[in-house]
């Protein structure tokens, strides 16, 4: 499906994001799919998250096909911060405490490669809001999505290659060698 993969953490929340490696380490108290990370700030709580509308984390993947090689420009509008990583790699630091607050950065994506985004989040106290959005020519400017699970042979999915040898007693061997590939098959 398409969408994101979202956890919430229901704890009480410093200046700044907590960890990405931490987080994931721990039991969210919601987990779902959403189709878009579009929650337009506000003073209450998310739908599905009722009664937290403060101190809340949350944590949000999905695996984003490129149309086309070109510049993909990424954004993350938020209140309180977030950032925003590709393949695991930092591109938008939107920390700390503030209000809603939009920020840009570009990278080069290659048509039909798979790109891992994470997203991760935190609400303070008061309004709350996070939209990931991406502009790319012959795209548009349009909400971030892409499919929630990993069957776009991302990197890290695992390619088997078996071959089969006659050990010389007739049992055959099958030996298998790992590979990476990062070609969209859909």
């Amino acid at each position: 499906p398409y969408g994101w993969v979202s956890k919430f953490y229901f704890f009480n929340q410093g200046r700044t994001l907590p960890d990405i490696n931490v987080l994931k380490q721990l039991t969210p108290n919601v987990e779902r799919i959403d189709s878009s990370l579009n929650y337009r700030t506000t003073p209450s709580a998310w739908g599905g998250l009722h009664p937290r509308s403060n101190n809340f984390a949350s944590y949000h993947i999905t695996y984003f096909k490129a149309e086309t090689t070109s510049y993909h420009w990424f954004s993350i509008n938020s209140d309180d911060g977030s950032k925003l990583f590709i393949d695991g790699v930092l591109l938008i630091n939107n920390d700390g405490l503030h209000g809603m607050r939009r920020k840009w950065s570009s990278k080069n994506l290659v048509k039909d490669q798979v790109y891992k985004i994470e997203v991760i989040f935190f609400e303070k106290g008061g309004w709350a809001g996070l939209e990931a959005k991406v502009y790319a020519p012959g795209i548009g400017y349009n909400s971030l999505v892409g499919t929630t699970e990993n069957t776009l042979n991302y990197k890290q999915n695992i390619t088997i290659e078996k071959r089969t040898e006659d050990n010389g007693i007739g049992d055959n061997i099958i030996t298998a060698h790992s590979t990476t590939d990062r070609r969209a098959h859909v």
